[in-house]
């Protein structure tokens, strides 16, 4: 497994998150290929975690076209968490 993280905040939304790894990775398209057509599993893993239940997260059609071109699939794992009252 190799695995990318992003230096932005934990603040910033995750399309922020995810457009910075998109300007990581996108010269290395072929790479990335190459490594799809070997059998690799090529993956974007997000934790989303949204406060009281309620919420969620959007992604920009620019952000998902790039994904896209890349044959990356967006995999969110999305947690409620909440006061316990």
């Amino acid at each position: 497994m190799w695995s990318l993280e992003s230096p932005l905040p934990d603040t910033v939304p995750l399309d922020g998150h995810l457009a910075w790894l998109c300007g990581q990775v996108e010269s290395k398209a072929d790479v990335l290929a190459g490594l799809q057509a070997n059998g690799y599993q090529v993956d974007c893993f997000c934790f989303v975690e949204v406060l009281s239940g309620q919420g969620g997260v959007s992604v920009s059609p620019l952000v998902l076209s790039t994904l896209g071109r890349l044959s990356v699939e967006l995999d969110l794992d999305i947690y409620a968490s909440g006061d316990d009252e």
